[in-house]
């Protein structure tokens, strides 16, 4: 099993502060964000942060960077801004990751922005996966790339049998999609040999901690938030 050490991955926090807050002054992302007055502002974080990411991916030589997005950049006004980031930089190698949740929810703007994402060839994901429930029927709606297993689930996985079907389901339809599956879970050696049996390669372990493995860590790198 291929794991993802703390030292693959980079949180928003350590990345450069965006712009002035009006009281705060300059400050971090993590910060900024619980104390954005308006989603034109949360926008602007996101937007900065992905500009940020693309200077990471220009920097290494990683094959793929996944980010997490909100539904905020597929709404109508402000999805032209997020495509001419994305065509303005080496897109290839950064991989959108969207909450499944919001995309459940999303309105048919967002869902038609979705898919033109994956029309003009940019890549995304699926992340926090079945968190509450298991919605199988968006791994064949959208073309994703990445599916990320949601911690919830990968608990669930553990302590319930009648989830192993769920789990197996997943595992049939990411194989169809040939979607890459990254769970997400209790850095306990039961669970990973677990998901080892089902044939999972790649695993995030609690707050980014794992114990160490022989296996070298994949060429990927993860920004989260």
């Amino acid at each position: 099993m291929q794991s993802l050490y703390s030292k693959h991955l980079v949180n928003t926090q350590y990345l450069v502060a965006f712009g002035e807050h009006p009281v705060l002054g300059s400050t971090s992302f993590e910060v900024l964000k619980k104390f954005a007055t308006d989603r034109v502002q949360h926008f602007e974080v996101e937007l900065n942060l992905l500009k940020q990411a693309f200077s990471l991916v220009s920097d290494s030589n990683l094959e793929k960077v996944l980010f997490p997005c909100s539904g905020l950049v597929l709404e109508r006004i402000n999805f032209q801004a997020l495509c001419k980031l994305l065509k303005a930089h080496d897109a290839n190698r950064m991989c959108l990751l969207f909450n499944e949740q919001e995309i459940r929810y999303a309105s048919a703007v967002q869902i038609e922005n979705l898919k033109n994402l994956v029309a003009q060839g940019f890549s995304i994901g699926l992340n926090e996966f079945a968190k509450d429930r298991c919605e199988l029927n968006l791994l064949t709606e959208f073309q994703f790339d990445y599916l990320l297993l949601s911690s919830t689930f990968s608990k669930r996985v553990l302590q319930q049998e009648n989830y192993h079907l769920q789990l197996q389901g997943v595992l049939a339809i990411t194989k169809l999609q040939n979607i890459q599956v990254i769970a997400k879970g209790p850095s306990i050696f039961n669970y990973r040999t677990l998901l080892d049996k089902h044939g999972l390669s790649l695993f995030i372990g609690k707050q980014h901690a794992l114990a160490p493995f022989e296996h070298e860590a994949p060429s990927a790198q993860f920004i989260t938030s």
